[in-house]
């Protein structure tokens, strides 16, 4: 048996459009083609755009991540995203 082995990536940065609408951009600092799959703001499941887009190595592509509810100004947020392999993301976002 060979655990899965997961990818990497890291957030270059990322600006709120609205309440409900924030723009990442996810670089791939793994060695492997990653697809993200989800996302989530504090834990509730959120859109994500465009979705099976293959983020090749070392490339940064900009993802709308889109909230059900509206996200509070002012307080910090914790944004993950997870590939389709399992490779996960977070931090934490402000919207001012």
């Amino acid at each position: 048996y060979e655990p899965p082995s997961y990818g990497s990536m890291s957030f270059d940065s990322y600006a709120f459009t609205d309440s409900t609408h924030l723009t990442i951009y996810i670089r791939n600092t793994g060695t492997k083609v990653l697809v993200i799959a989800n996302a989530y703001i504090d834990g509730a499941g959120a859109g994500v755009s465009p979705t099976g887009y293959s983020l090749a190595v070392g490339e940064v592509h900009a993802y709308t991540i889109t909230s059900a509810s509206s996200i509070s100004s002012g307080v910090a947020h914790q944004l993950r995203v997870v590939a389709s392999d399992g490779t996960p993301l977070q931090i934490s976002v402000v919207r001012t």
